[in-house]
């Protein structure tokens, strides 16, 4: 085992390989990998929407995990040269494959009964942008299409999401109920002796 064999992706023997899914070469590999660094550039939708993506889900995951392998081999041949590491820029170039795989997880398919509200959501720029009136449907959705892919890949993600997102909105719903009018605040200093 090579100094940079740990950071090699872990293949899952179940899913089968499909010509469909697999880059042939790793030249093709990497083009898809760089079409997906651009789309990760450009504005990113607010609920992950896999039918936005440029090429099937499958095959980024399959050609991120190619390109991971190809550049693990990369460093590991600097080591056996006697070189003591490899490149900061590849380690860093290694990091950034990883984080594309685990936004990549976050991309599922939409379900018919959403895809108009999803769409309805992503037209704006962010969350923030969402009204407050629609925030914990949008906050719903969000949890609901972006925690599928997870839990394939970190069981007990989607309950953890959850949790988190009912924090959230009860936080905001706390926030609310401290801001008040100016007559209430006026009827709690004249209250105070």
């Amino acid at each position: 085992m090579w100094l940079f064999d740990f950071l090699k992706p872990k293949r899952n023997n179940d899913k089968p390989a499909t010509p469909k899914t697999v880059s042939m070469t790793q030249p093709q590999a990497e083009r898809v990998c760089n079409d997906f660094g651009k789309f990760l550039a450009e504005r990113q939708p607010i609920i992950k929407d896999a039918s936005l993506l440029h090429h099937p889900k499958a095959r980024i995951m399959s050609d991120l995990e190619m390109q991971e392998q190809h550049v693990c081999d990369i460093a590991n041949s600097y080591v056996r040269s006697g070189k003591c590491l490899a490149p900061k820029e590849i380690v860093k170039y290694l990091e950034s494959l990883r984080g594309c795989r685990v936004l990549l997880c976050c991309y599922s398919d939409i379900e018919a009964e959403d895809r108009n509200t999803v769409t309805h959501f992503n037209s704006f720029r962010s969350l923030r942008d969402v009204p407050p009136e629609e925030k914990a449907d949008c906050m719903h959705l969000l949890c609901k299409c972006g925690s599928r892919g997870m839990e394939a890949e970190v069981p007990g993600f989607t309950a953890s999401v959850n949790l988190l997102a009912e924090k959230i909105l009860l936080a905001e719903k706390m926030k609310q109920k401290e801001e008040c009018s100016p007559m209430q605040a006026e009827r709690r200093v004249s209250s105070v002796p």
